[in-house]
């Protein structure tokens, strides 16, 4: 992996990440915490219409499950890129995928 290919698409990959998951879940995290200010605002309407896709799948006491969801699946495609063994990437995954479990299970968001 020395290969100036291999270095090139590293950086790609970073400036990727970077670009693109990244600033959509700090926009959803930014929604959830604003969601309760922009219900009581009355000129809000276009903006939590525009919010819509971030709490229209859970229930209204669990508004705010959609970044635990979104770390999920980011913790889930960061495994393989972390973790080269097999072994470690069956012991992690299983560990992320029972966390989340187990929260969504206690909080019941559907």
């Amino acid at each position: 992996f020395q290969a100036s290919d291999h270095t090139i698409m590293t950086v790609a990959a970073g400036v990727s990440f970077l670009l693109i998951p990244i600033p959509f879940m700090a926009a959803a995290a930014y929604g959830t915490l604003n969601y309760q200010k922009l219900l009581r605002s009355a000129t809000s309407g276009v903006k939590l219409h525009s919010l819509h896709f971030l709490f229209n799948k859970f229930t209204p006491e669990r508004y705010y499950y959609l970044p635990f969801l979104l770390s999920r699946s980011l913790l889930i495609c960061l495994v393989p890129v972390i973790f080269s063994e097999a072994a470690s990437q069956v012991l992690v995954l299983s560990v992320i995928l029972l966390a989340f479990s187990l929260l969504q299970m206690w909080w019941r968001p559907w």
